[in-house]
């Protein structure tokens, strides 16, 4: 997706012209850009599908694929990705913005005495105040 942007915009470097542009001289279309990770409808075709079944099903936009037409997308509860070109958009829905994610500030769990997968140079305890045999000379 940011390869893709990157081509379509202009830039600073090619006095403001995208890589599109100097490639296929002419202008890119930017109408197709959605927002990235929100929530899609895409439209299941009649063929694949009987009269009870649902028409669509939430997706989650992933981007644009390379060699296809269309918007690539992710099915939440099948975990397949598909490309439709046929497809509602939810700009305003993120369905990733919702999972549980740590949110946990207390690090209590740090005091139990254990330190997983940490060398024993890493957590060796060295004493307050230097010894003798440590401390720097000067001759002048």
């Amino acid at each position: 997706m940011a390869t893709y942007l990157h081509n379509i915009l202009p830039n600073n470097k090619l006095t403001l012209q995208s890589p599109t542009k100097i490639l296929y001289q002419k202008d890119p279309s930017y109408s197709h850009l959605r927002v990235f990770g929100c929530l899609r409808y895409p439209l299941i075709l009649s063929t694949t599908r009987n009269k009870l079944q649902p028409r669509s099903t939430p997706y989650v936009f992933l981007g644009y694929p390379s060699n296809h037409r269309g918007y690539k997308c992710y099915e939440l509860s099948s975990r397949k990705i598909i490309i439709s070109l046929h497809v509602i958009f939810e700009e305003n829905t993120f369905p990733f913005s919702t999972m549980n994610a740590l949110t946990t500030t207390d690090y209590n769990f740090l005091d139990d005495g254990i330190i997983p997968l940490l060398p024993s140079h890493l957590y060796t305890t060295y004493p307050a105040t230097p010894s003798p045999n440590l401390t720097a000379t000067h001759s002048p």
